[in-house]
This record gives structure tokens, C-alpha cells and sequence, in this order.
């Protein structure tokens, strides 16, 4: 009977976790569960904040499509305003999930709109004009591989991390890269990089 009555309080602790985990959004519980103590929760989390909303290691496919539906509004744009289903024919994204993607892109005026039998989507900018640090903040929000690279108070070790320096340069480096490069750069041709070859290197395919 007292084991029964154990395994009971062990169970209402262990779903009394889980309740904080789901209902919150925690990163990390470490061994709160181990040791049958939720009250173990807030002291070993090292991050009290919900999971990270920066920049994944992958770029997402809302930004890939965003960057691509931008591109068939500059290459069309003597055609514009373009209708979702003309950039669905050109592009292979459904009409939902273009649809989807130019709301942002409309709230952050990359792109305006006109009602109407004649209407459709244009740029609102020049290829020139519009990076894919840019799109990608629009899309994912910040170039940030740490959500304490961009707020140290998002974790309570920002403080004496040693590695939060790291991931700070590493999100800096990117970001300059994605904002150096313009749509119309992509529009151009991008040349592929090579990491054997010098900056000077002119034909750079050969070398790789």
C-alpha cells in the first residue's frame, strides 16, 4: 500500500514537470525528472526561455520561396502587377503557400498589392535595394545561431559564458555575408565558393 502510494506521488510529480515543460516552453529540464523533485526545475535550468525563434542551422523554405518569389517579381516586373497563380506556374510554389509568404513581405513593404481584376503583386524595391539578411529576418527574424547573441538577458549564463563570444562572431560573419548579397546579386549569378581559392583567384570553378 505504501508503494503504491509512492509510485502515485512519484507519478503526480513527474506530470506536475511536464505540465511546467508543455505550458511554459522550456528548453532544457536536465534532471528535474530524475530526481522526483519539480521544484529542482528552476534551479537547473541554465535558460529560462521559451525555444529559440532565431535563425536555425538551415535556412527555412520560407525563406528559400521568399527569396525566390522575389526574384520572379524582379525578372517579371514588366508584366507586373503578377498574380499568385502566374508566380505558382513559374516558381512550382502552391498559391496557398505563396500567399502565405507575401504577407510579411507586403507588412515589410518588399512588395505592394493592387486590387481588382488587373491586380497582383509587384516590388516595391529595387533588386538592388533588398538583401537576403533582409529577407531572411522578415521570414525567420534574427541571424542569430543563440538566442543570447542578440539578448544576454535571455540566459542567466550570458554573463561568464565562454562560448557565447564564439557564436557571436559566428552570427556577425553571417549576417555581414547575407546583407552584402543582393537579390540582384542572385539575379546576376552568384559564384560558388571555393574554399581553396584566394580572394584574387579569377576563375574560381577550375580551382575546385
Amino acid at each position: 500500500m505504501q508503494s503504491l502510494c509512492c509510485g502515485s506521488d512519484r507519478l503526480l510529480k513527474i506530470l506536475f514537470v511536464y505540465w511546467i515543460v508543455i505550458s511554459t516552453g522550456y528548453m532544457q529540464v536536465q534532471c528535474a525528472l530524475l530526481t522526483g523533485c519539480p521544484l529542482v526545475l528552476y534551479e537547473t535550468l541554465e535558460t529560462k526561455q521559451p525555444f529559440s525563434t532565431g535563425l536555425p542551422m538551415k535556412i527555412s523554405a520560407r525563406s528559400r520561396y521568399a527569396t525566390r518569389i522575389l526574384i520572379d517579381l524582379a525578372q517579371n516586373e514588366k508584366d507586373s502587377p503578377l498574380r499568385t497563380t502566374s508566380i505558382a506556374e513559374r516558381t512550382g510554389i502552391s498559391v496557398q503557400f505563396i500567399e502565405q509568404i507575401l504577407k510579411p513581405l507586403k507588412q515589410s513593404e518588399l512588395v505592394v498589392s493592387k486590387r481588382g481584376a488587373m491586380g497582383g503583386y509587384s516590388l516595391n524595391k529595387r533588386p538592388e535595394e533588398i538583401s537576403l539578411g533582409e529577407i531572411i529576418r522578415i521570414m525567420e527574424g534574427p541571424l542569430c545561431l543563440t538566442d543570447c547573441c542578440d539578448d544576454s538577458r535571455l540566459c542567466v549564463r550570458s554573463g561568464f559564458c565562454m562560448t557565447r563570444d564564439a557564436w557571436r562572431r559566428v552570427s556577425a560573419i553571417m549576417a555581414n555575408a547575407l546583407d552584402s548579397m543582393k537579390l540582384s546579386d542572385v539575379i546576376n549569378g552568384v559564384a560558388p565558393f571555393c574554399p581553396n581559392a584566394d580572394d584574387d583567384d579569377s576563375d574560381i570553378c577550375d580551382i575546385c
